[in-house]
C-alpha cells in the first residue's frame, strides 16, 4: 500500500479515520439480489436466470442474468426505460442495432460486459445491456445478421442501481440481529468523463440515417 497511489492514499486515510471498508466486486455481480438483478429490473424483466450459472445450470447466482421482459419494447423505448432509471452521466446510454426492432427476451450484465457478447447471441436475445463496450468489438458484432441489440450502459451508473438494494440487505441483517443501523446510499459521481462537446444525432435509422428528434439516453439536468 503505497502513498504515492490514489487507491493507496484513501486506503491509509480510511484505516487512520478507523473506517473499515468492505468491497464487492465480481461477488456482487454475482450474486442472487446483486448487480445483475438491479439491472435486470430496471429493463423490466420477469422471471430470470443467470447467463453463466455458478455450479448447477439451476442456480440461481452466477454472471448476468437472462429473461423476457414483462411486455415488448422497441430497442428505443428499452434504451430510454434505462436512461431514467441509472444517474445521470455524461455519455449517458448508448443504443446499437434497429432503434424499432422489437425486444422480447433481454440479457444484462453490469459493468463490462463484451467478453460475454458471444454469450448472448447463442442466448438468442433480442437485445444485450452492458457496459464499456468497445468500437471493433461492437461494430464486429452486430454485423451478424443473427445478432441482439446492443445497449451500453455507462459502467458506474449500472452497478449504481444496486446500491439501494445493498442497503435493505444491511438495514434487515440489522434489524434482524436487533442491531441499530444508520445507513446512507452515495451519490458520488465515479462516472471517468466529465464533458460531451461538438454536435451529433440523438438517434440514427438502422441504415445509418440521422433522426431529427431526440430520442433520450442523454445526461439529465
Amino acid at each position: 500500500m503505497r502513498a504515492d497511489d490514489p487507491k493507496g492514499r484513501l486506503l491509509i486515510e480510511a484505516i487512520r479515520s478507523g473506517i473499515a471498508v468492505v468491497s464487492a466486486h465480481t461477488n456482487a455481480d454475482s450474486a442472487a439480489d446483486g448487480v445483475a438483478d438491479a439491472l435486470a429490473d430496471a429493463v423490466g424483466m420477469g422471471p430470470r436466470r443467470p447467463m453463466l450459472p455458478h455450479g448447477s445450470p439451476d442456480s440461481t447466482e452466477g454472471l448476468g442474468r437472462v429473461g423476457r421482459l414483462s411486455e415488448p419494447l422497441t430497442a428505443a423505448a428499452l434504451a430510454q426505460r434505462l436512461a431514467a432509471a441509472v444517474p445521470a452521466t455524461v455519455t449517458g446510454v448508448r443504443l446499437g442495432g434497429d432503434p424499432n426492432r422489437r425486444i422480447e427476451t433481454v440479457a444484462v450484465l453490469g459493468g463490462a460486459g463484451d467478453s460475454l457478447l458471444e454469450v448472448a447471441r447463442e442466448l438468442e436475445v433480442n437485445c444485450y445491456v452492458t457496459g464499456d463496450l468497445r468500437h471493433h468489438r461492437a461494430q464486429d458484432f452486430l454485423a451478424y445478421a443473427d445478432a441482439p441489440c446492443l445497449i451500453d450502459v455507462p459502467h458506474w451508473a449500472a452497478e449504481w442501481l444496486w446500491l439501494p438494494h445493498a442497503e435493505a440487505l444491511l438495514q434487515n441483517r440489522a434489524k434482524d440481529a436487533g442491531r441499530p443501523l444508520q445507513t446512507r446510499v452515495s451519490t458520488l459521481v465515479t462516472d471517468p468523463w466529465t464533458g460531451i462537446f461538438g454536435s451529433h444525432p440523438a438517434l440514427l435509422s438502422h441504415e445509418g440515417t440521422a433522426h431529427a428528434a431526440r430520442a433520450g439516453g442523454g445526461p439529465r439536468a
